[in-house]
């Protein structure tokens, strides 16, 4: 059996690490053609590269992709806060903690999950910078256990230390209607006003999570392109090498998601007026792509 040969490749004037590779016998390095002088001549085949090795991506806990309109969600639904699910997550980094739709079940599935003897049960106005200040209903351990979060189907290694619930016309209407014991003066107070202030007006309940800095400030994240990557924010450094091999991965593995996540692309900012952000945003991803800044005309 032959030997090892070595080559050298040299594309600066100077010779590089060696390339070994086993010839074997012509036979197996090429096949065997007929000549018209009945000698045979080896033509030789073309041989692939082999195929590069997968990149381990556990130290990726989350990732989110950007939509045509600019906004960056989870593109998946297997997502859940304190084991209420939401399928709909947003990326904000602008947001002060994390902000949560109010459940389907309303206050029965609320006071169920989370016992007036073991959370406490809060009513305040949002912070928002708009003229009418929705009510959000807050829920904290009372002996300080978190809130467990799980994103792309996987639970976080990071909890929450409170539950910020948004309430539209009709969750507060549905809260001020159920007469609950633990509201307090003050809470009905600000549920009544809140009720009232609005008019003619209904304000609408939220349909997606805006997971903001009591998610994000608990972790190390890192954008590039469509893609957002979350890591644990005190073993990331181990990793810190591998970051363009774990965004990329991550792009590949948002592209298939993305497609099979239904409306992913109309998934819009519920707190912002969309006026003037009309056209869609391409995306790395698209095939007809030619810049992830240019736009759809």
């Amino acid at each position: 059996r032959e030997q090892p040969k070595s080559f050298f490749c040299s594309f600066d004037g100077r010779e590089h690490s060696a390339l070994h590779v086993n010839m074997g016998s012509t036979k197996r390095a090429g096949e065997e053609i007929a000549r018209s002088d009945g000698r045979s001549a080896t033509r030789a085949r073309s041989v692939a590269a082999p195929p590069a090795p997968a990149v381990d991506t556990t130290a990726v806990i989350a990732f989110a992709a950007k939509n045509r309109k600019n906004r960056f969600f989870i593109p998946s639904r297997d997502n859940s806060i304190a084991g209420i699910g939401y399928p709909k997550m947003m990326i904000h980094s602008g947001c002060g903690s994390m902000l949560l739709p109010f459940p389907p079940g309303g206050m029965t599935e609320l006071t169920e999950k989370f016992s007036p003897q073991l959370y406490d049960l809060a009513l305040t106005l949002s912070e928002g910078t708009g003229a009418i200040h929705s009510s959000v209903l807050k829920i904290k351990s009372k002996i300080g256990q978190g809130f467990s979060i799980k994103l792309n189907g996987r639970v976080q290694p990071v909890t929450l230390p409170i539950l910020r619930f948004h309430m539209g016309s009709e969750a507060a209407k549905a809260l001020r209607d159920a007469e609950v014991e633990w509201l307090t003066a003050d809470d009905e107070t600000t549920l009544r006003d809140f009720v009232a202030s609005p008019g003619e007006l209904e304000i609408a309940e939220r349909k997606h999570v805006l997971v903001g800095q009591s998610y994000i400030g608990r972790t190390f994240s890192a954008q590039m392109g469509a893609v957002i990557i979350f890591m644990e924010a005190l073993t990331w450094s181990t990793s810190a090498a591998d970051l363009p091999h774990l965004i990329a991965a991550s792009r590949d593995q948002a592209a298939p998601l993305v497609e099979g996540f239904d409306g992913f692309h109309d998934l819009e900012d519920e707190d912002h007026d969309a006026a003037g952000e009309q056209e869609d945003v391409r995306l790395s991803w698209d095939s007809d792509a030619e810049c992830v800044d240019e736009l759809v005309t």
